[in-house]
């Protein structure tokens, strides 16, 4: 069976991307991690767990 359609693997790639994001940051979260971080690290690493909700619900809600 040939698709009707070819998949776009940067999507793919993407959601692969805000799944772990999402991970992580619950990880780091239920570890206690977040509160052993200190200074620059911790503001980096924070930011971008931060960005894993929004791109998780726009990535599994809109692009389908």
């Amino acid at each position: 069976m040939t698709p009707t359609h070819s998949r776009l693997v940067f999507i793919d790639f993407a959601r692969s991307y805000g799944v772990f994001l999402a991970l992580l940051s619950h990880a780091l979260i239920a570890t206690g991690a977040y509160e052993q971080l200190a200074g620059g690290d911790a503001t980096i690493i924070r930011s971008v767990t931060r960005m894993a909700t929004p791109m998780f619900v726009f990535m599994f809600g809109f692009c389908d």
